[in-house]
């Protein structure tokens, strides 16, 4: 064959590391194997969890599973009657995915149907189905990205909704539902979970995110992408670190995904030893300001400047200015005083549930330019407290610019927002007012995307391929309105089923109280954060930097991440399944 017909053959997902990685083989946990060959596994009740809400939101869920944790285990005696599952990805994309599919269907296909639902949550309710065959899996086995299904956003939450539901599910003959996604998600399979309890139809949810903000230790350490994505940031950042240390003389400000949560910018920072990471959490609890922040930066780029090191690799997690309180307080009474003065009641109202400016861009430019006319004379009307006053004069020119990033909910887009370059437009301007000039030359990056949609690390293609073990395993056991965990992440993997309705809590959604599953924020208590701020005042005078490599090469390397494995008190990072 010639060079040019091989590389056309290659086209399509057939490149040599895809072809190589489809035939990738791994362990099986034994709590799913039986005699040789991979079965179910049943449920034992465990430990009753405190619930945080109104139960009678849930009596169906509540009386079925009593808020009790259930436990994996091999007995290979589980029987079921003829299941068709139908399942879908829901919200943003996270590696591993796929497996989560190959999982369910190696379970399910020799009595029971597995069938897709195209386009996320709005494929179910338009009854967008197809079935799954045995080629399909392999061809999308140990791949990264959402692609086979196709994902989306929406919320079933409407009563109107829910009997879309329900129709499509009957049209089909369908009897078990698993969602694929987040927080948000997983909230949502709660209560559909309740609606349809009385149809027969079960619902099992399977916790995904890269932000790692949806965490239930020791049943749900963490979610399936998490290790990948993380593991893609750090290869780019030991590069970028080995880079800086080859110049000398760059400082690289590097922003990481992680709106609420920082566990994006602790693990990379625990993998490759930065200059300096910044932690949401620690920036909220600690009260730290902006200028507070701006003059820590200062003083280490002095610091290191004195040594003759005129470089150095910044952490920055997407949320740092909303951990800001002095900021946050500001954009607030700014956009309260604009809504109040500039526009009517009627109109407010309707700007609430979008932010201040629409998306419509005749109208988002006029709404923009009467706020920048706004604020511009704030200060003289004396609207605000001195100290917001001052802050809002030293703010570079672009930083209203924050308020014209909203989604449809009002919240600002922090993704969109250029927290990095903003951060080195301030210590530009800082850095000026020393008496004695110092060598500063910034650069931006901003690690995003290319984490959500790369090939699955060695522990999240094993991991994600026993949540899906573990959600059919649900499914098979006649269970509904629970989420799959997976715990005994160094060893063999323990199943577990969580009821979601226990995890939900009331929180503030755009103005009014909901139930909502908690994020996970990192917790300046536990081993992982101390671990690294002992750590990083090392990291910052002495060349500590690692280059944790590309993820091609680790297909070999079981690896669990570093922040779990101090969290959850592993002796190792390494991880070890016993049966293969």
């Amino acid at each position: 064959m010639k060079l040019e017909d091989k590389l056309i053959a290659m086209e399509g997902g057939d490149s040599l590391f895809e072809s190589k990685l489809r035939d990738l083989k791994f362990p099986v946990s034994s709590v799913f194997k039986s005699e040789g060959k991979l079965t179910p596994c049943s449920f034992k009740e465990g430990e009753t969890l405190k619930v945080k809400n109104d139960a009678k939101r849930f009596p169906n869920s509540e009386k079925s599973h009593d808020n009790k944790i259930l436990k994996g285990v091999q007995d290979g005696t589980i029987e079921s009657l003829r299941k068709k599952v139908a399942v879908l990805f829901s919200g943003g994309p996270a590696p591993g995915g796929h497996n989560v599919l190959c999982g369910l269907y190696d379970l399910l296909k020799n009595n029971h149907e597995l069938i897709g639902v195209r386009g996320g949550p709005g494929g179910l309710l338009r009854g967008d189905f197809f079935p799954i065959d045995q080629s399909s899996i392999l061809n999308i086995k140990n791949s990264g990205g959402f692609d086979f299904l196709g994902t989306d956003r929406t919320k079933i939450k409407s009563e109107e909704q829910f009997k879309a539901v329900l129709s499509q599910c009957k049209k089909e003959d369908v009897n078990a539902i698993v969602v694929i996604g987040g927080d948000d998600s997983n909230t949502n399979s709660a209560f559909l979970a309740e609606r349809l309890f009385h149809e027969g139809i079960q619902v099992i949810g399977v916790p995904k995110t890269i932000d790692g903000d949806m965490q239930f230790p020791p049943y749900l350490p963490i979610t399936f992408g998490f290790d990948s994505a993380t593991k893609v940031y750090a290869e780019m950042t030991g590069n970028i670190l080995k880079d800086s240390e080859s110049s000398l003389k760059y400082w690289h400000f590097i922003k990481l995904m992680g709106r609420s949560a920082s566990h994006v910018a602790l693990e990379v920072a625990l993998q490759t030893k930065p200059t300096m990471a910044l932690i949401t959490e620690e920036i909220r609890r600690r009260k730290i300001t902006l200028y507070e922040l701006i003059e820590q930066m200062v003083a280490l780029i002095i610091e290191r400047a004195e040594r003759g090191v005129y470089h150095g690799v910044i952490l920055v997690p997407e949320g740092l200015f909303e951990a800001f309180d002095d900021v946050k307080k500001l954009i607030e009474l700014l956009t309260e005083e604009f809504f109040k003065e500039k526009i009517s009641e009627e109109e407010a109202k309707r700007s609430r549930s979008r932010g201040p400016f629409s998306e419509r861009s005749a109208e988002r430019k006029e709404a923009r330019e009467s706020f920048f006319n706004f604020a511009s004379n704030v200060m003289a009307k004396k609207h605000f407290e001195k100290k917001h006053e001052e802050l809002l004069s030293r703010l570079p020119d672009g930083f209203l610019d924050f308020l014209s990033q909203t989604d449809s909910h009002g919240n600002i887009e922090l993704s969109k927002i250029p927290t990095e370059t903003l951060l080195i437009e301030l210590l530009e301007n800082r850095l000026k007012e020393e008496p004695k000039k110092l060598p500063f030359s910034p650069l931006s990056h901003f690690f995003g995307y290319e984490g959500r949609c790369g090939a699955p690390s060695m522990f999240d293609l094993i991991y994600s391929y026993h949540l899906g073990l573990g959600a059919a395993s649900l499914i098979l056991s006649g269970k509904t309105g629970f989420m799959v965990g997976m715990g005994n992440l160094s060893g063999d993997f323990e199943p577990y089923g969580i009821p979601i309705s226990a995890l939900l809590a009331k929180e503030m959604r755009h103005g009014k109280e909901e139930l909502v599953i908690e994020k996970s924020l990192v917790d300046l208590k536990s081993p992982a954060f101390l671990y690294f701020e002992r750590q990083r005042n090392k990291w910052a005078k002495e060349r500590c930097h690692n280059s944790p490599g590309p993820i091609q090469y680790r297909e070999k390397c079981y690896e669990i991440p570093h922040s779990v494995a101090l969290n959850e008190g592993y002796k190792d990072i390494v991880f070890e399944i016993k049966s293969s």
